[in-house]
């Protein structure tokens, strides 16, 4: 009758207890003397229970009325030397270019809404370095009806 024992993850086959014994203390000197050559690897850590933290910058709510005047603002300031998207970023609290098209786009509605064409309010060709935003011939009569209303 053979002896099966499971050492370090390896099968010993023995014929009876005594070898069975003999295999083992073997297998375990072999293994001390292994472990103490080699050099101590640094254990991973554990991996974290807590959940990521998510970083959320707040700009503060867009409020149509107040975004529309500092736009506008914005754009009469620049003059006809005219703003770069990037700048415009501010005013429109956004932390993204990506995000100026999508304000805009609400202020233009709003704009319509006043009774004014975006259009003549302001122009914003493409160029190679991206949009120009330069004032149009009426943006001075749209931001004071902006400004009448955000009061």
């Amino acid at each position: 009758m053979s002896l099966k024992f499971i050492v370090q993850g390896i099968e010993v086959t023995a014929t009876d207890a005594v070898e069975a014994a003999k295999l083992i203390r073997e297998l375990a000197g072999q293994y001390a003397a292994a472990s103490q050559a080699a050099p101590t690897q640094a254990t991973p850590p554990a991996p974290s229970t807590e959940r990521p933290r998510i970083k959320i910058r707040k700009r503060g709510p867009f409020i149509m009325t107040t975004a529309a005047v500092r736009f506008l603002t914005a754009i009469k300031e620049a003059g006809n030397n005219g703003m770069r998207g990037a700048d415009l970023m501010e005013p429109l609290r956004t932390d993204h270019p990506k995000g100026i098209g999508s304000r805009v786009a609400k202020i233009n509605e709003y704009l319509t809404k006043l009774g004014f064409e975006p259009e003549q309010v302001y122009r914003n060709p493409r160029t190679a370095e991206g949009r120009l935003w330069t004032p149009g011939p009426k943006l001075d009569a749209a931001l004071e009806a902006a400004k009448k209303v955000a009061r």
